[in-house]
C-alpha cells in the first residue's frame, strides 16, 4: 500500500511539474515587469475602473491566500480603495499563472477557463458591492492624496537605481530577479502547502475507492455545499489544491463541487477573513463571504448543467498514468520538481530549529 501511495504521489509530481515548472518563471517575469508600485497607482480611485484592474491585475500574481495578505494591506494603506483591495483579496489566490497551467493540463481547459472567469467575476461583485455601500470617507481620500507622491517616489527609486548600470548589466540583473523570485522566493512560500497537495492527492488516489462519490448517490447541490462547507474556514492555496481536486475528480467528484472548491477555499481562511475584518470592516466581510459563495454555488451549478449536457468527460484531462510512468520527457521536471521541494523543506526546517533554538 504504501509503494502504491509512493508510486501515485510521483506520477502526480511528474503530471505537475512541467507546467509548474513554466508557471513559476511566467510568475517570475510578471513580478518583474509588474512592480507594486504600478499596481498601486492604479487602485486609489473608489469605483468600477479600479476594482476591475485590481481584479485583472490578481488574476495572474502567483500570491496565495497567505502571502497575499501583506500585499494586499501594504495596497490599502497606499490609499487603495476598500472596493479594490477586498476585489485584489478575492482574485489574487484564487488563480495565478501557475495554477492556472496546472489546472489546464490536470482539469482539462473547461474548468481552467471557468475557473479564471469565475475568479474575475467574484472580484468584481465584492469590490463593486462594497464600493457601493461604502460611505464616503474623506479619511481615504486624504490618505490616498498624501501617498500618491510616495508611490510615484518609490517606482522613481527603483528605475534610478536600475539605470546606472550598462543595458547587459540591466539584462543580467533582471534575470536573475525573475529566477529568484520564481524558484526561491514564490517557490518556498508555497512549497509546504504544495508538498501537502501532491502527498494528500496521493493518498486519495490509494484510499478512496473509485467511482466512491458515484455510489454514494448524494445529490450534487449536497455534495457542492459539503464542499464550500469544508474550504471556507481552512487555509488551501490554489495550485496545490488543484492536484487534489484532479483526484477527487477521478474518484467521481461532481464537477460543480470540484469548482466551489477550487474558488472558495482559496479567498477563504480564518487569517484572510480576520484580516478583511480589520483592514475593511464588519460589512465588508459579509460582503466578501457572501459574493464568493454565492459565485462558487453559481458556477458550481452552471458547470453541472453543462456537464449533464455535453458529457462529464469533456471536463477531464483523461490523462493515462500508466502512460506517463515509463515517460522520461515528464520524468525530468519532474526529478527536478522532487529536488526543489526536498531543498525548500530542507531550508525550513533548518530555519526552524535555528528559531527554535535561539528562542530558549
Amino acid at each position: 500500500m504504501i509503494v502504491q501511495w509512493l508510486f501515485e504521489t510521483w506520477t502526480i509530481i511528474k503530471l505537475s511539474a512541467p507546467w509548474l515548472l513554466v508557471g513559476f518563471f511566467c510568475a517570475g517575469v510578471i513580478h518583474v515587469i509588474l512592480p507594486t508600485g504600478f499596481i498601486k497607482k492604479h487602485l486609489k480611485t473608489p469605483g468600477i475602473f479600479s476594482v476591475f484592474k485590481a481584479s485583472v491585475y490578481g488574476v495572474p500574481l502567483p500570491l496565495c491566500s497567505c502571502s497575499v495578505i501583506p500585499v494586499g494591506v501594504s495596497l490599502r494603506k497606499e490609499g487603495a480603495s476598500k472596493g479594490a483591495t477586498a476585489s485584489f483579496f478575492v482574485s489574487t489566490p484564487e488563480i495565478g499563472v501557475d495554477s492556472f497551467l496546472l489546472s489546464f493540463f490536470l482539469l482539462g481547459p473547461v474548468l481552467a477557463i471557468t475557473r479564471v472567469i469565475a475568479t474575475i467575476c467574484s472580484a468584481i461583485g465584492v469590490g463593486t458591492l462594497i464600493d457601493h455601500f461604502d460611505d464616503a470617507d474623506p479619511e481615504d481620500t486624504e490618505k490616498t492624496e498624501n501617498n500618491e507622491s510616495s508611490c510615484c517616489h518609490d517606482m522613481d527609486i527603483s528605475s534610478v537605481s536600475e539605470g546606472t548600470g550598462t543595458l547587459g548589466s540591466l539584462a543580467v540583473s533582471k534575470i536573475k530577479k525573475v529566477f529568484y523570485f520564481a524558484y526561491v522566493k514564490i517557490f518556498d512560500d508555497i512549497s509546504g502547502v504544495l508538498s501537502i497537495g501532491f502527498i494528500g492527492a496521493g493518498l486519495v488516489s490509494v484510499f478512496i475507492p473509485d467511482n466512491l462519490f458515484m455510489d454514494l448517490n448524494l445529490p450534487p447541490i449536497f455534495m457542492m455545499l459539503i464542499m464550500l462547507i469544508s474550504a471556507l474556514p481552512i487555509y488551501v492555496c490554489a495550485t496545490s489544491s488543484t492536484p487534489l481536486v484532479a483526484a477527487l475528480l477521478a474518484k467521481g467528484l461532481n464537477p460543480g463541487a470540484a469548482i466551489v472548491f477550487l474558488l472558495a477555499g482559496p479567498a477563504t481562511n480564518i487569517t484572510t477573513m480576520l484580516t478583511v475584518l480589520r483592514e475593511l470592516g464588519k460589512r465588508e466581510l459579509v460582503i466578501y463571504l457572501g459574493m464568493i459563495i454565492m459565485v462558487s454555488m453559481f458556477f458550481g451549478i452552471m458547470i453541472n448543467q453543462t456537464a449533464d449536457f455535453v458529457g462529464f468527460n469533456r471536463f477531464l484531462n483523461n490523462v493515462s498514468h500508466e502512460s506517463l510512468s515509463h515517460d522520461h520527457m515528464h520524468g525530468i521536471p519532474g526529478l527536478v520538481l522532487l529536488l526543489m521541494l526536498s531543498f525548500s523543506l530542507m531550508k525550513a526546517l533548518v530555519n526552524y530549529m535555528k528559531t527554535k533554538s535561539s528562542g530558549r
